[in-house]
């Protein structure tokens, strides 16, 4: 049995350990995501001017049902959780299509499935990336999602902290995108472990990218000291919108 597979299995026990209504939890509709009051802008796919300014092109009629059927899979799988978490470990083990594991993220990020989280930092340490893909690669996909829940979950931004400061052989593009994803939007309490990290931090451009990003943020007491710490001015940036 693999590594993913017994970590399924765990995962799936404390999923049953936590939630004693596992069926009714799955077979409801996921709860509404709160606006979050984050300063950090999230542009939604949708508004990006690639594709605001080109028509979109919808997959052909064949890929459609075989991503519908997919879902509709997940969707039966996730009644049993310990099946859905086996079927997770199998498509983040990297010998799966990765269409199938992208379509497996999005669908535990959307029911907020209570292991999404732990998938996703999974798909980020052994996923392909644009470094040996076409395009975006999974890992990318991933990290992304991490980044655009951080503000409103805390397990999300622990996972982008994992990555940034405590997983040395990913790769160095990853680390960078982690490391801003958490400057941008941790708390107080992280604002002070990411001064120690960056003091720590070999890589200029990681650390650079982290200052950039609490610069941007409204103005607090943990922003204005490691901004000092690195010299750097405390101008409070200006609406987006100014």
């Amino acid at each position: 049995m693999g590594a993913l597979a017994v970590v399924a299995r765990v995962r799936a026990t404390d999923y049953d350990a936590r939630t004693p209504s596992v069926r009714a939890r799955a077979e409801s509709p996921p709860p509404a995501r709160a606006p979050s009051t984050n300063p950090v802008a999230r542009v939604p796919l949708a508004a990006r001017p690639s594709e605001s300014a080109h028509e979109r092109v919808e997959p052909p009629a064949g890929a459609r049902a075989a991503r519908d059927a997919e879902r509709a899979e997940l969707a039966t799988l996730a009644r049993d959780p310990a099946a859905l978490e086996a079927r997770a470990a199998e498509l983040l083990s990297g010998a799966e299509p990765e269409a199938e594991a992208l379509l497996l993220l999005a669908y535990l990020r959307a029911e907020r499935w209570p292991t999404s989280v732990f998938w996703h930092e999974t798909a980020v340490r052994t996923g392909r990336s644009a470094s040996d893909a076409a395009g975006v690669g999974l890992a990318e996909v991933a990290l992304g999602a991490l980044g655009t829940d951080a503000p409103d979950d805390p397990a999300a931004g622990a996972a982008l902290e994992r990555l940034a400061f405590a997983t040395p052989e990913l790769a160095l593009g990853l680390r960078r995108r982690a490391a801003s994803f958490f400057a941008a939007t941790t708390d107080a309490a992280g604002l002070l472990r990411l001064e120690f990290a960056l003091a720590r931090e070999d890589d200029a451009v990681l650390g650079e990218g982290c200052l950039v990003a609490v610069a941007a943020r409204a103005s607090e007491p943990a922003r204005t000291r490691l901004l000092a710490a690195h010299g750097r001015d405390d101008a409070v940036p200006l609406p987006a919108d100014e």
